[in-house]
C-alpha cells in the first residue's frame, strides 16, 4: 500500500470523525431547544453514549422506529443538564504606567529633581 493510499484513508477517517462530531452537536442543539435550555448545558459525552447505544441496538429500519429512537435519545440528552456555568469574565487589573525612559538603578533616589538651566548672555552693545 502506497503512502498516498494511507494518506487518503487517514483523511477519510478524519472527515468521518468531523461529520459525526457535527451531527452530535446538532443533536445537542435540538435537545437543548426541546428542553428550553442552551447547548452549553448539554453533555457531549452523554450524547455520544446515547448515539453509540442507539446505533448499536437499532430497533429496526422502519422510519417510525428511527423517529422513536431519535425522540427518546433527544429526551435523554436533555435530562440531567449540566449546571449553569459561572461567568468567565473577569475585570482586568490596571497596570501602572511604565515610563518611556529607563528605570532607576538600585540605590538611586526615588526621584531626581532637575535644576532649571539658566543662560546668561554677555553681549556688548556697540553704538556704531
Amino acid at each position: 500500500m502506497g503512502v498516498e493510499a494511507v494518506a487518503g484513508r487517514v483523511r477519510q477517517e478524519v472527515y468521518a470523525h468531523l461529520i459525526v462530531h457535527h451531527a452530535i452537536r446538532d443533536l445537542l442543539a435540538e435537545a437543548a431547544r426541546l428542553h428550553d435550555s442552551t447547548s452549553e448545558r448539554t453533555s457531549f459525552t452523554r450524547a455520544l453514549h446515547v448515539v453509540r447505544r442507539t446505533v448499536s441496538s437499532s430497533s429496526g429500519l422502519s422510519p417510525s422506529a428511527r423517529r422513536k429512537d431519535r425522540r427518546l435519545g433527544l429526551t435523554e440528552m436533555g435530562h440531567g443538564l449540566l449546571p449553569r456555568r459561572r461567568s468567565r469574565d473577569c475585570p482586568r487589573k490596571i497596570r501602572s504606567c511604565i515610563p518611556g525612559y529607563g528605570s532607576k538603578a538600585p540605590g538611586e533616589p526615588a526621584s531626581q529633581q532637575r535644576l532649571p538651566i539658566g543662560i546668561t548672555l554677555n553681549h556688548r552693545w556697540h553704538n556704531h
